[in-house]
């Protein structure tokens, strides 16, 4: 984005946000799954983060100027800047099933902001006192957000914001990073400390629970979804160069997953389904693809040749964003 020149959304995609999200179908009907790879107009990288259940897809791309802008992707494949005005340089974090975005953004002065954007075209700017710069704003079915923003000492906190404008703050001894919000308003995330980390889920009413695998294997909670399922990664207690992924019960249960053939794996998100996506590599191929991994525990393989695939969310009915190679990447169900 060029400083001074903010790019809104246009009246024609806010009445299609307005009048198609229930109307327009997420995908059309394929017989079997399909990946796409997709550009913002005039990007030099792009990448897809959220996809709301109706197909609405969310991400970021930079420009010839290095300056990064959120998008939007509707199913008919209209791309859409998504930049508040103001905004020297923004990104999208999320988007709900309403159609509401939300990302942060910092101004001309550089004080940084958490923006929503609603289905109708209603733009919403928030600041957290304190804070100098904003990383992530995540935001569920009613209207809550979450996210981490630093202070002057540039110390890492979580926060939560709640629809009255309530603000409370995710703290621990050490750096703090909320990763996902689910339906009910439960966080996720890791309190890290130079090579250890901790994942932790904080319920609705506040109350925290922090875990390790092993008790003692570094751990991150990456997604949490309406049952309460934590999905995240760790480092094998006999080995801190592998990584695994896992799936965390509500009743504290874990489930390993491991990639055959694989080096490393990790699992970043988990729909209401219990469909669990990550990514896996290869050291010996400098290669890697994403997963999806079914509640049998039956894995099937995203992979586009010559492309590294990260996948970032799957949405209800299992379709799939992320980034391959520079591109975003959205694979129907």
């Amino acid at each position: 984005m060029l400083p001074g020149k903010p790019t809104i959304l246009s009246r024609g995609t806010a009445c299609m946000l307005a009048m198609g999200l229930m109307t327009v179908a997420a995908f059309p009907a394929i017989a079997k799954p399909v990946n796409f790879l997709f550009d913002a107009p005039g990007a030099t990288a792009t990448g897809a983060v959220a996809v709301n259940a109706q197909g609405w897809v969310v991400g970021n791309y930079s420009d010839a100027q290095h300056a990064w802008h959120g998008f939007l992707r509707t199913p008919d494949g209209i791309i859409t800047t998504v930049d508040p005005a103001g905004a020297r340089d923004s990104t999208v974090s999320s988007i709900n099933d309403a159609g509401t975005i939300a990302g942060a953004y910092r101004d001309e002065s550089f004080t940084p902001h958490i923006f929503t954007l609603s289905s109708e075209g209603t733009w919403s700017s928030f600041e957290i006192p304190g804070a100098t710069d904003i990383f992530d704003a995540y935001i569920n079915a009613s209207g809550v957000l979450a996210g981490t923003y630093t202070d002057r000492s540039n110390k890492q906190y979580g926060y939560v914001r709640a629809v009255d404008g309530t603000i409370a703050q995710i703290s621990f001894s050490t750096d703090t990073r909320v990763t996902a919000i689910n339906a009910q308003g439960a966080v996720v995330g890791m309190v890290s400390n130079n090579f250890d980390s901790i994942a932790f889920v904080r319920a609705p009413d506040g109350n925290m629970t922090t875990f390790q695998i092993d008790g003692v294997s570094p751990t991150l909670a990456s997604d949490i979804n309406s049952a309460g399922t934590v999905v995240g990664l760790y480092e094998d207690s006999n080995d801190h160069l592998i990584a695994k992924g896992y799936v965390r019960a509500p009743d504290g249960t874990i489930t390993t997953v491991t990639v055959p053939g694989a080096s490393g794996q990790d699992c970043v998100a988990i729909n209401d389904k219990g469909l669990v996506i990550g990514s896996s590599w290869r050291k010996s191929v400098n290669h890697e693809t994403g997963f999806v991994r079914k509640r049998n525990g039956t894995l099937k393989r995203v992979a586009i040749v010559g492309y590294f695939i990260n996948l970032s969310r799957i949405n209800a009915s299992g379709a799939i964003i992320g980034t391959a190679g520079g591109h975003a990447l959205l694979r129907t169900p």
